[in-house]
């Protein structure tokens, strides 16, 4: 056993706490006693113990009411109760409730007891590392928030930036639908095209085409020219760099002898 398990065994009598020192001194675990509920409080608000083991029935407070305070201010403490007196009805109320992780009947086996105490070491350390994990989930989930807020926050600035360009601006995202388009590309094109849809509601199959023969020539950029209802239309491609938020291709579009 590691130096961090204890337990707290609990009686309104000396003997039987002095018989479980007298038993438990060669353990491999630190042992404490207390006479009484009240007692037992005192002790864990200054020591680190794991398991608390108290006898029933105890005058002014019970083990019961006792691992009722326990529960709510030592929640991962693994609680049990060592009598023989308990009826079935109090041990069924007690379990379901959540109060008690073992009941323990008198006169008890040194061995089995000690198996049960391992038992409860065991449980504890695993609500320890589950309770760690979950604050390590916990702890990244808040995170991935506060990132995710942030690229959105920044995704819409660099959205409003490039509506207020007075060249019209496209964006195809990687899996070839509209992921932005500008006032002035709105303008220029007088097409009928909305978020997400495909790329050619916009370009016609020719130009998709050119568009990614260019790309694979010159590696990350083309540029073609597109003719459209008598205009024709000089076509600047550039690939997004790639992130986890968005990736694709940013267009920036004018009228062929216009620059950009």
């Amino acid at each position: 056993m590691s130096e961090e398990n204890c337990v707290l065994f609990v009686d309104d009598e000396k003997d039987v706490l002095s018989s479980l020192l007298r038993q438990f001194r060669k353990a491999d675990f630190k042992i404490y006693t207390a006479v009484g509920g009240k007692a037992a409080l005192e002790i864990l608000e200054t020591e680190s113990v794991n398991t608390i083991i108290t006898d029933e029935r105890m005058p002014g407070m019970n083990g019961l009411e006792l691992l009722q305070i326990v529960k709510k201010k030592y929640p991962d403490i693994i609680r049990m109760v060592l009598t023989g007196y308990a009826d079935s009805g109090t041990i069924i109320d007690a379990i379901n409730k959540g109060e008690v992780y073992r009941f323990v009947s008198k006169p008890w086996s040194k061995e089995k007891l000690i198996e049960i105490i391992e038992q409860a070491f065991s449980n504890y350390k695993t609500l320890q590392q589950n309770r760690k994990h979950m604050e390590i989930i916990i702890e990244e989930n808040n995170q991935l928030h506060k990132d995710i807020v942030l690229r959105e926050k920044n995704l819409e600035i660099s959205r409003e930036i490039l509506d207020m360009l007075p060249i019209p601006v496209l964006v195809i995202t990687h899996k070839d639908t509209i992921g932005f388009f500008n006032n002035e590309a709105d303008k220029l094109l007088d097409i009928q095209f909305d978020i997400d849809d495909p790329l050619d509601s916009v370009f016609p199959e020719h130009i998709a085409v050119k568009i990614l023969q260019g790309f694979k020539k010159n590696g990350g950029q083309s540029s073609c020219i597109w003719e459209i209802e008598g205009r024709k239309l000089t076509l600047n491609i550039r690939a997004l760099r790639p992130s986890d938020f968005f990736q694709g291709l940013i267009f920036f579009i004018n009228l062929k002898g216009k620059g950009v």
